[in-house]
């Protein structure tokens, strides 16, 4: 989700490297640090620039951005009804 801008999503292939149960992860997380929710954030000039890079055009992400601002609003007002609705 994003609060401007395109959003971008990951799509990627994996190969097998290991198993690591959960808590063993969790363990280590805690041990090496977490990252921030900040440190997740990719801000919308990189998120743009790096769409463009991949051969997205400006009219391609212009679609993108009002898909998400139509998509919010949507929400939105389900949100707004639910509150509202006699039970």
């Amino acid at each position: 989700s994003t609060s401007s801008g395109p959003s971008v999503g990951i799509g990627w292939n994996y190969t097998e490297y290991r198993t690591l149960k959960v808590h063993d992860l969790e363990d280590w997380k805690d041990t090496n640090g977490r990252r921030s929710m900040h440190d997740l954030i990719i801000p919308r000039h990189l998120r743009e620039k790096c769409l463009l890079e991949c051969g997205y055009t400006s009219r391609d992400i212009t679609r993108g951005v009002r898909h998400n601002v139509k998509a919010k609003n949507q929400r939105m007002q389900t949100i707004y009804k639910l509150k509202h609705q006699k039970m």
